[in-house]
């Protein structure tokens, strides 16, 4: 599976917490590596329930993979009002509970250090991993969740979508498997087709998408606009976003990308000045995004112009973020 256990890891019950009462950690002998997280990581112990998921691909439980998130919604018996974290819930029966080492981000075999854990149990308690232990699991009132021998990972997070979209971009694929090369061109397609499609149906395409995306395994998600090149249009997909995130038992992350691509009809200039002075107050303004990108590549935004777009959605409060070297590099 290119997953390996991790022979050397740090000390047991040694993970920070500063919330009240003080989490139980149950160690076991069947632990392939002695830790549940790292001292640094503070990795599994008091961070929100949500980022626990099945990662089981390809394997249907009862009817599909299932998140936390998702359980947590029917034993609340939850509406489209959204997701309400704070829960309490007992997963027992995992058949292996697999947990990254560390906090940082990991590249090349890195990637495959991780902490192994037989037979093992998660205690949730008001939305907060509480207790992880293998073998004989507490008493517990609260809801319970067999998971039927199946390996249980933090949920995934996804940091790069384009989940909210109209229409199709079927001739550039077939073009690309020609192995034509990818120019970006697509990307007025699918303006076109979000400029004229409402916001109920924006939502309505993507949350399939989305429900699909959290069925293996992913919890949180960006999701970015981009798709618009209006202002009008851009503020129609962030709305969309937003009522996903409302909606979905989901962390959505939104992203202001009015800097995607340049509409045909405005010249490179006024559109880049109605991105900085229009658009990014308006945003900002609404709260309808917590980051703003550019797409900073050949034949789109120079550097120049990046810095310019990025600097004023820092000034206005928004986290930034870069498409940069997909074609160039």
């Amino acid at each position: 599976s290119g997953i390996r256990t991790v022979d050397k890891a740090p000390n047991p019950v040694l993970i920070p917490y500063t919330g009240s009462p003080r989490p139980r950690i149950a160690r076991s002998a069947r632990c392939e590596a002695p830790t549940f997280a790292r001292t640094d990581g503070a990795r599994a112990i008091g961070v929100p329930a949500r980022m626990i998921a099945s990662a089981s691909w390809g394997v249907r439980w009862p009817s599909s993979s299932i998140t936390v998130a998702q359980y947590s919604r029917s034993v609340r018996g939850s509406d489209a009002g959204g997701y309400t974290p704070r829960m309490d819930l007992l997963v027992y029966g995992i058949g292996e509970l697999a947990t990254p080492i560390g906090w940082e981000p990991k590249r090349g075999a890195g990637q495959g250090e991780l902490t192994l854990v037989r037979d093992a149990y998660v205690l949730v308690q008001d939305g907060r991993i509480a207790e992880v232990g293998a073998g004989r699991w507490p008493r517990f009132a609260g809801p319970t969740l067999d998971a039927e021998g199946r390996t249980v990972t933090p949920g995934l997070v996804d940091p790069h979508t384009h989940a909210v979209f109209a229409g199709n971009r079927v001739q550039e694929f077939l073009a690309r498997a020609k192995g034509e090369r990818y120019t970006g061109g697509g990307i007025l397609t699918t303006v076109q087709a979000v400029r004229e499609a409402p916001e109920g149906e924006l939502v309505r395409l993507a949350r399939p998408r989305l429900m699909r995306v959290l069925e293996l395994g992913t919890t949180t998600v960006e999701i970015k606009s981009g798709y618009g090149l209006t202002l009008e249009a851009e503020l129609k997909l962030l709305r969309a976003i937003r009522r996903l995130g409302e909606e979905l038992p989901l962390t959505v992350v939104p992203t202001f990308l009015g800097a995607h691509a340049f509409p045909p009809e405005i010249p490179r200039e006024e559109y880049i000045r109605r991105v900085v002075e229009e658009m990014i107050p308006t945003v900002a303004g609404d709260g309808l995004a917590r980051f703003c990108d550019v797409f900073c590549d050949q034949g789109f935004y120079t550097v120049v112009e990046a810095r310019t777009i990025l600097r004023a959605a820092r000034a206005a409060g928004l986290g930034v973020k870069v498409h940069a070297d997909e074609l160039s590099g």
